[in-house]
């Protein structure tokens, strides 16, 4: 729905600016091509703005939390208190898991090192997304755990409400390319992972590292694996 509302703006904005002289002309030559860029799922504008769109899933848990519950957002584990360092400890661990899978991987034979990409381009642009991937991560584990985990475990028990959120989280990567069986179960054994840290930290910020950084690992990098 994004990318349409979007595209048909950036559409009537060029028709527009081809009204206006060379001025004009040159504007709609800038705006064509960025509704080229938006149209290109693959573009790197596409994926910022794929990724903001998890602010208004996080924005809707927030508001559904202090109008409805009536509890503060700090209850679904936002505590302030040493939040940066439980942030950067869970994303440092989140890159160090991703990269020994990823090694395993590669000595097993099953990925191969393709290429690198240095360039002050990529490098200003892989940097520049990490807080964008952290916000994924983060809306992701509050939907799935810190919202949902507490939820279940009211109405059931803790070690039942640890295994349907996990199934949740699972499902709803069902939409995800490639998946296979193995997959599946990674994604709900990861699930579990992040539920025990989450309950042991007692903390979103922990587990929003972790989540963000794999994303980031998994998303647009410096390196290419086939």
């Amino acid at each position: 729905m994004a990318y349409t509302l979007y595209g048909i703006s950036l559409l009537a904005l060029i028709g527009l600016a081809r009204n206006f002289g060379e001025t004009g002309q040159n504007l709609a030559t800038y705006l064509q091509t960025l509704q080229q860029s938006l149209m290109d799922k693959t573009s790197d504008f596409s994926l910022i703005l794929s990724l903001l769109s998890f602010g208004f899933i996080l924005n809707t848990v927030f508001r559904w939390t202090r109008k409805v519950e009536k509890r503060p957002i700090r209850t679904l584990g936002f505590y302030r208190e040493n939040f940066l360092s439980n942030l950067f400890k869970g994303f440092g661990l989140g890159l160090a898991l991703f990269l020994l899978t990823l090694l395993g991987l590669v000595v097993l034979g099953q990925y191969r090192f393709e290429s690198i990409h240095l360039n002050l381009y990529s490098i200003s642009f892989v940097v520049f997304t990490i807080p964008f991937w952290i916000l994924q991560g983060t809306a992701e584990e509050v939907v799935s755990r810190a919202w949902l985990l507490p939820q279940l475990a009211s109405r059931t028990n803790l070690k039942l409400a640890v295994l349907i959120s996990s199934l949740f989280f699972t499902l709803l990567h069902m939409g995800n390319s490639g998946l296979t069986p193995l997959s599946l179960v990674n994604l709900f054994l990861f699930g579990v992972a992040m539920a025990l840290y989450l309950l042991k930290t007692d903390t979103v910020w922990g587990v929003a590292g972790i989540h963000g950084a794999w994303n980031f690992a998994q998303g647009k990098s410096l390196w290419d694996f086939s």
